[in-house]
């Protein structure tokens, strides 16, 4: 009865060790799917921030003065490339600007020439220009 036992018991375990086995490559097989979903999951997620090629070309300019203008902008901005569209932004009541602008530059280029210099000026005024960034939510 003891030798049943035994045997019993060795059978038993074998067969939980290939159980264990059989289940640790189901296991490394679910990770694998997990680890993938979790990257589809991660990319999904950043793919609604990827940098798309208007991130890359735009501008941020701060510390502006209040009284500045499209034109101005133009002006001094022509110098390092040529810009698709300039974008001031405004209080709520529109009476007055934010004291921030976004360029939009037709290369992304003409970032680094900008960001390259090391003091901006417009109307008498030190502007600080920066790489522009995705908005996040």
């Amino acid at each position: 009865m003891i030798n049943n036992e035994t045997i019993s018991n060795n059978d038993q375990r074998s067969s939980e060790i290939n159980n264990y086995s059989t289940n640790d490559n189901i296991d490394n097989k679910k990770d694998e799917v997990l680890s993938n979903n979790n990257k589809e999951t991660i990319n999904r997620s950043l793919n609604r921030k990827v940098s798309k090629p208007d991130d890359e070309r735009t501008l941020f300019v701060g510390q502006l003065s209040s009284d500045i203008t499209k034109e101005d902008l133009q002006t001094y901005f022509f110098n390092f490339g040529s810009i698709e569209n300039i974008t001031i932004k405004w209080d709520e009541s529109g009476e007055r600007t934010r004291c921030f602008a976004f360029i939009l530059f037709n290369d992304k280029e003409a970032i680094q020439r900008v960001l390259n210099v090391q003091l901006h000026q417009i109307n008498q005024c030190q502007i600080v220009p920066k790489q522009g960034r995705p908005r996040r939510r």
